[in-house]
């Protein structure tokens, strides 16, 4: 079968990153893709940076072509200018945090792809927001309360509203309020006809709160893709497809040992290792409620 995708991991140069694309690298080498494809090293930042040579060492340790591009953008920079020139139907886009967790990592998302009402198929995804997120201060106002912090409760509760007067003024315009299901941008598939024509709608980012508007604004790439009819699918480790109703109970991000995941990221490493106030705090921002109960902190 011939290769039509493009599979394009973010190689970014600045802070030691060089570290991160040999740990891809590896995670790569250790877990087969399960179907053929392009492999294309989007370098980025490394101007001046001395590892450049040592990039081009590893790429082509794995067959990949390297190209480089301005640092600028954010990863949707790179993302975009990548749009414009690739050749494949499908891009699989993966950025400096990615690590292969299983086998089969391509070809599980390009099942799903190919379904023609499927616009866009992740390896995480979240109902998460920069909006408006109610049961994140309700449980921590709940919680003081339960524990006989009664004015702590009242106080929490009164910052609560200031923050909440602060975002309508500020960020509604923006993000939408909780749940917003969208496929997270560390690792996802799509038809690369979509993101050239979501491209030409946007502006290259360049300050961050316009990259997290791309990935879950109102105007985001799951957003885009849904306004099309088309549908978001988050795919686990198991080769199940799981629709955003699912998304809290599918075994892959920010819950209970995350035993479906298919590519880890920074987020996916932070919940891992965090604490228990750290894990629950995460499944309230991504799901809105706690997916186990917890004892509470002393």
């Amino acid at each position: 079968m011939a290769a039509d995708i493009t599979v394009a991991f973010l190689a970014r140069g600045r802070d030691g990153e060089l570290a991160a694309v040999e740990a891809f690298i590896a995670s790569y080498e250790r877990h087969p893709a399960g179907m053929p494809h392009t492999l294309v090293f989007l370098a980025k930042g490394w101007e001046g940076v001395s590892g450049r040579d040592r990039l081009s060492e590893l790429a082509a340790l794995v067959g990949a072509e390297v190209l480089d591009l301005p640092d600028d953008g954010y990863d949707w920079g790179a993302y975009f200018r990548l749009a414009a020139i690739a050749k494949t139907e499908f891009l699989y886009l993966l950025n400096t945090h990615s690590r292969i967790m299983k086998d089969g990592w391509v070809a599980r998302l390009y099942a799903q792809i190919t379904r023609p009402e499927i616009g866009l198929v992740g390896c995480t995804a979240s109902w998460g927001t920069m909006g408006w997120n109610w049961a994140f201060p309700l449980f921590h106002i709940e919680r003081r309360w339960r524990q006989d912090w009664k004015i702590k409760a009242i106080a929490y509760a009164g910052w609560v509203g200031l923050r909440y007067l602060a975002f309508m003024i500020s960020e509604r315009r923006h993000f939408p309020n909780f749940p917003n299901p969208h496929i997270r941008s560390n690792a996802f598939m799509l038809r690369t006809a979509h993101l050239r024509e979501f491209a030409a709608q946007n502006v290259t980012p360049k300050a961050k709160h316009q990259a997290h508007d791309l990935e879950f604004g109102h105007k985001g790439l799951s957003r885009f893709l849904e306004a099309k009819g088309l549908g978001l699918l988050l795919c686990g480790a198991d080769g199940g497809a799981h629709p955003p109703s699912s998304w809290p109970d599918s075994g892959v991000f920010c819950c209970p040992k995350q035993s479906n995941l298919l590519v880890a990221d920074n987020v996916t490493r932070e919940y891992e290792n965090g604490s228990v106030a750290r894990k629950r705090d995460l499944e309230l921002a991504n799901w809105g409620h706690v997916l186990v109960p917890y004892v509470d902190d002393p």
